[in-house]
């Protein structure tokens, strides 16, 4: 699957903490790492713990870990995932029901940001891998905090629908980070958005310096789907 130039993170205006959360974004340039066991899907970073070595590289291995047994690893691994932060963001702008879910049924905003560059801060992002079964994680593995990483970038197939990408940081709690600001390139308003709130985005993207974008969703006269077209003024139109 080919890397998508552009990626996407649905917000919800609809209350004051989200707003200030969506403010943050997009003035002030700072986005939100969260816990994987804060997010709204309780099979979120499930997986089975191999505690037999599964080839001859393992059987190799002298890990302390491995004379904890079962035990051990169940203590372990809740911890050391407690250890990393993710960004969560989607390869589709379009989608009805994530407008719906994530974007107070189409009244907010989705943020557009800019991941052509592979080495950038979005570029990194990786695919979240949807699959039937939870990852499996061994006690013997050579690359036992890679492996924890990596299962934070798989979940349940019933979720494919989102295309999700993730940024994995390896945090040891809750935190924002900074991102370069020239890598958000547009703000889609949500095809019910409020005057009120229109006018809250044209706002604060006075007060920055990068030119964004600015996109309108629509709905389609006879089909289920969402176009989105840009205005033809990109950011000072308030």
């Amino acid at each position: 699957m080919q890397k998508p130039l552009h990626l996407y993170k649905y917000r919800d205006l609809s209350t004051e903490q989200g707003r200030a959360f969506t403010k943050e974004i997009i003035v002030d340039k700072r986005v939100y790492f969260a816990l994987p066991s804060s997010f709204n899907d309780p099979f979120e970073w499930r997986y089975t713990i191999s505690t037999q070595p599964r080839n001859e590289q393992e059987k190799l291995m002298e890990r302390p870990l491995a004379n904890w047994g079962e035990y051990g690893a169940n203590y372990v691994f809740p911890h050391m995932r407690k250890a990393f932060g993710v960004l969560s963001l989607s390869a589709k702008n379009d989608d009805i029901l994530m407008w719906a879910h994530y974007a107070n049924c189409h009244k907010g905003i989705c943020i557009e940001f800019d991941a052509s560059d592979s080495d950038s801060f979005f570029g990194r992002a990786k695919p979240v891998v949807y699959q039937s079964t939870y990852p499996e994680l061994s006690i013997y593995s050579p690359s036992l905090r890679d492996d924890i990483e990596n299962a934070t970038l798989i979940k349940s197939n019933h979720w494919d629908y989102e295309e999700e990408y993730r940024v994995v940081d390896r945090q040891p709690i809750t935190v924002t980070t900074s991102y370069p600001g020239h890598l958000l390139s547009g703000i889609i308003l949500g095809c019910e958005i409020s005057e009120e709130n229109e006018k809250l985005i044209r706002s604060w993207l006075q007060q920055i310096d990068e030119t964004v974008t600015i996109y309108r969703a629509y709905l389609y006269d006879n089909m289920y789907c969402l176009r989105i077209e840009p205005e033809a003024d990109k950011r000072k139109s308030a």
